[in-house]
């Protein structure tokens, strides 16, 4: 087949992809699918970016509470109105435990007894195109404010109060030792206090206030797609890679030589896993199946 045949071929399935991924129902079935996957940074792209925050405190404190558990969007209805595009969402939940349970619980959204959930997603236009919102993190909180906070080893006292007002007669609802750390919406200071936000050890979302001027800060990390989960690049590589095969790779055999031919072995290589990689991407946008990465 000749190059330009080659690269036809190619630019026609990426504008078949562009045409058949935008909707915000299919967004949300890939979120899903990558998340279930464990492909947690593919599944970040498609996450409007001010939640970012609360996806990855979601991935990071509340996946871990049941190991096997994984999401479906069974049933997706579309609803426009003058603030834009919503879905409305019926979720099933698998493999889910009790502490799945009394954290959505905590944070207003019930999970019934055969597993089902409902929930509205926004879809939220941005530069780089349509993007989901994400809800099943800390609730009623700007996700943009929100930080880690950690009680250093040089700090003097060993463990700080959480109480259930911000002054210190208020009732103490729990403490932060060294080497533990609390997520604390940062904006929220009133006297020096911040409402911070854990999860209890049966899964409920709690909240309190704590003195922040003991307390070292830093910003919540988030999480963003690799270079490889862009179809935009895969399809520049292989289009280079084909160039490169189709008209270097024969020279290079031709010269002979060990170093010529390790070379060349490694170039084939590579070639095979952005082909590889172009495969699985191609295959996710159109059916959303989900090869091994």
């Amino acid at each position: 087949m000749k190059p330009k045949i080659i690269c036809q071929v190619i630019v026609f399935l990426f504008i078949l992809v562009l045409a058949g991924c935008s909707t915000g129902s299919r967004m949300e079935k890939k979120m899903l699918s990558r998340l279930s996957a464990n492909e947690i940074e593919a599944a970040s792209g498609y996450i409007y970016p001010e939640d970012q925050a609360a996806f990855a405190f979601f991935v990071d404190e509340v996946l871990p509470l049941c190991d096997n558990v994984y999401f479906e969007a069974e049933k997706i209805e579309t609803e426009r109105n003058i603030n834009g595009k919503t879905l409305q969402i019926r979720y099933r939940i698998h493999n889910y435990n009790k502490a799945i349970i009394n954290y959505f619980n905590s944070i207003g959204k019930n999970i019934t007894a055969d597993g089902m959930m409902m929930d509205t997603v926004r879809v939220v236009s941005t530069k780089e195109g349509d993007k989901i919102s994400f809800s099943w993190g800390i609730p009623n909180v700007n996700n943009t404010n929100l930080r880690w906070a950690t009680l250093p080893e040089k700090a003097t006292v060993e463990s700080m109060n959480v109480r259930i007002a911000p002054n210190k007669k208020a009732t103490i609802i729990g403490s932060l030792k060294k080497g533990q750390r609390l997520m604390i919406d940062n904006a929220s200071s009133a006297d020096g206090w911040v409402h911070a936000y854990w999860l209890s050890k049966d899964g409920t979302c709690a909240h309190g206030f704590i003195k922040a001027d003991s307390l070292k800060i830093t910003k919540h990390s988030t999480y963003s797609p690799s270079i490889f989960d862009s179809f935009v690049f895969l399809l520049i590589v292989l289009v280079i890679s084909v160039l490169f095969a189709v008209f270097l790779l024969p020279m290079l055999f031709e010269s002979g030589g060990c170093i010529l031919w390790c070379v060349s072995i490694f170039i084939i290589l590579g070639l095979i896993y952005v082909v590889y990689e172009f495969i699985e991407k191609l295959l996710f946008e159109l059916f959303i199946i989900n090869l091994p990465y």
